[in-house]
């Protein structure tokens, strides 16, 4: 649940920043516009001639357009983000294909269900999220709502560890992706940890 708010949270973040870059990016154009139309209007104002024609031609709009690729270029931070947002994923993957793989135990009746003499697992629970209570968005996880999830009595244990083998699958090619992306450059300056 939270790992997965955080997911959403971090996606959005990085979609908006792309969003910020490419409007830093207009606007810069549009101001080195403006500045060249104010120049090529005091030098018309002088009474000097002008050339006819594009000023600057072709090679003013192959630096318009370097200038906003470079402007887009990933930088060590959004690399680092991208790291720490896949690293994110890998958590959620894993925590998914755990539960998934302990229902399926629990079903099997290889998982003995702990009985409590002193409390009950409703207060567990309510003690445990406890914390989130004061944050608004995403909306607190009440304990029927984590019953109906948690529960995986219409599921097959076949299905259960199928999908618990899919989430480790996937798990093992982000892990896979990471060291490849990672290990090739951890001894230079191109390590883009989020923690070193």
């Amino acid at each position: 649940f939270v790992l997965s708010a955080q997911l959403s949270a971090s996606t959005f973040m990085r979609k908006a920043k792309v969003q910020q870059k490419v409007l830093a990016a207009r606007v810069a154009a549009l101001e080195e516009e403006a500045t060249r139309a104010a120049s090529e209007s005091k030098v018309a104002g002088n009474g000097r001639s002008k050339k006819k024609g594009k000023k600057g031609g072709a090679n003013s709009k192959r630096a318009q357009t370097s200038a906003k690729m470079d402007a887009l270029r990933e930088s060590k931070e959004d690399m680092e983000d991208g790291v720490e947002l896949m690293l994110n994923n890998l958590k959620r993957t894993l925590c998914r294909g755990i539960v998934q793989f302990i229902a399926a135990l629990d079903q099997a009746g290889l998982v003995k269900t702990p009985s409590y003499e002193f409390t009950s697992q409703r207060k567990r629970f309510s003690k445990r999220y406890e914390a989130f209570a004061g944050i608004s968005t995403p909306p607190t996880l009440t304990y029927d709502d984590f019953e109906q999830g948690y529960s995986h009595a219409d599921v097959s244990q076949q299905t259960l560890i199928a999908s618990a083998m899919d989430c480790f699958k996937a798990s093992k090619t982000v892990v896979d992706k990471l060291l490849s992306d990672i290990g090739d450059e951890a001894d230079g300056d191109n390590c883009y940890l989020p923690i070193r």
